[in-house]
């Protein structure tokens, strides 16, 4: 459909399903979300062996040892602002986006 100004319209709607990637990320818990002092992390279904944080421009500022389902990060020298986590669990990494006020 053509309008007044010759636009052209569509009433079609694309619906895309869920990678695999995305499958994977449900079972990974980050709360509070946005936090304002301790961060948690939690896996349901297996250990994580590391978690990288990063800032939103990718710059690494730290590197957790985890070894566990469950993680807590202090938010005491972290600025406020955006934050990228990148959690490894056997050879698959999961990134997740968290904002600390």
């Amino acid at each position: 459909m053509t309008d007044e100004l010759g636009c052209q319209t569509s009433s079609d709607i694309q619906i895309e399903s869920l990678s695999i990637e995305d499958k994977e990320n449900s079972y990974i818990s980050i709360f509070p979300n946005p936090s304002e002092d301790i961060i948690n992390i939690y896996s349901d279904n297996s250990i994580m062996n590391t978690i990288n944080m990063y800032t939103i421009e990718g710059k690494l500022i730290n590197q957790y040892m985890v070894n566990n389902n469950e993680f807590n990060i202090n938010r005491d020298n972290l600025a406020n602002g955006q934050y990228i986590i990148d959690i490894n669990i056997k050879d698959k990494s999961i990134k997740k986006q968290i904002i600390i006020k």
